[in-house]
């Protein structure tokens, strides 16, 4: 049997993370005529960035170099931006929203893109060229599609994308469970579980999937509006991701996200690839997960004070002691929510003896 899902804490620990800096894109900053904000995707290749805006009438890609000096942000240029739609006419029949965004091989990439489900639109998983030229759509089953037999939630689809730990293959998990796998996360314990999908780049088919819980909403919201879903994930090794789940609860101004990072292993899940709906009774075993950090622990060392709408996660520059980094980036939806900031998050990643 299923069971609820919980914050956990590890037996023993296997990983931390430290702080290292934060860098604040100002307020009204435009580059090419385009206005910086929405960025809900990041990837880092080379001492390069690569961030998406989600406008579905502007969907941008940008380049910017980032560069870092004694484990500090010292300055983010960008240098490069690429609308989608004027790139490639085919974008004009598919419904974007862009989400997360992964370097691909022989100078491409990965995109997902959320569509719109209440205009009919499914969602994508798709490959362009540097041009920004539609090379390669995944075939997504049939419980993706709006028509299918178990539909996806508008705007709440494929938020994430990770290679795998070989890469060799990419994996994307939905922001919510499928219409009729289990209930949005809520202020009290739900079964909420959602799917994490691998993908062949080179067949385009899904050949594996399991079942991830998200956890509830713990912060009361004081207006009628909360949520709390997966917005990236990003292969530590074979059977282990980390997940970043974000929760809003409308009306607490500058605190009204609640960020946290998981650990998930999915060794002894089962593979649901080929089910249509999940149910609670059913005995499909879930993936394990533990809390590595609440990003509320790290608000006061912060510049900003605050801990923003943070949907972007990435491997950042190798520091010198070998360890890994992650960037993680924060949609300021152009404050169309109150007034909201787009953070650049360092923190180095330290795997524990």
């Amino acid at each position: 049997m299923f069971s609820c899902a919980v914050t956990k804490f590890p037996e023993q620990e296997i990983y931390s993370l430290k702080l290292l800096d934060e860098y604040i894109i100002p307020a009204e900053s435009y580059f090419n005529t385009y206005q910086i904000g929405g960025l809900s995707g990041i990837d880092f290749h080379n001492d390069t960035l690569y961030l998406i805006d989600d406008r579905s009438t502007k969907p941008i890609i940008y380049t910017a170099y980032l560069k870092t000096s004694n484990r500090k942000l010292d300055s983010l240029i960008f240098i490069k931006s690429l609308n989608l739609k004027e790139a490639d006419k085919k974008f004009g029949e598919i419904a974007l929203d862009l989400e997360s965004i992964r370097v691909g091989k022989e100078n491409t990439f990965w995109l997902s893109s959320e569509g719109n489900i209440h205009q009919q639109k499914n969602p994508s998983i798709f490959q362009i060229d540097a041009m920004g030229n539609l090379r390669k759509e995944m075939n997504l089953p049939n419980n993706f599609k709006v028509n299918g037999i178990n539909s996806p939630i508008n705007n709440r689809v494929f938020e994430s994308l990770s290679w795998s730990w070989n890469q060799n293959f990419i994996w994307s998990a939905t922001e919510l469970p499928l219409q009729n796998d289990g209930k949005k996360p809520q202020l009290y314990t739900t079964f909420s579980p959602v799917r994490f999908t691998q993908f062949n780049p080179v067949t385009g088919e899904a050949q594996k999937q399991f079942i991830y819980a998200l956890d509830r909403i713990v912060r009361l919201p004081l207006l009628p509006f909360y949520v709390n879903g997966i917005t990236e994930i990003l292969s530590l090794n074979e059977y282990e991701f980390l997940v970043l789940e974000r929760a809003y609860s409308a009306g607490r101004g500058k605190h009204s996200n609640r960020v946290k990072l998981f650990v998930t292993n999915f060794k002894n899940a089962s593979n649901t690839i080929a089910t249509s709906h999940i149910s609670k009774k059913d005995n499909w075993k879930i993936a394990d997960k533990y809390l590595l950090l609440d990003l509320k622990k790290m608000r006061k060392q912060l510049s900003s004070k605050r801990i923003d709408n943070i949907e972007g996660l990435c491997f950042g520059p190798t520091l010198t002691n070998g360890n890994p980094t992650l960037l993680f980036i924060s949609d300021n939806n152009f404050n169309s929510f109150g007034n909201q900031i787009t953070q650049l998050i360092w923190m180095e990643l330290i795997e524990l003896e």
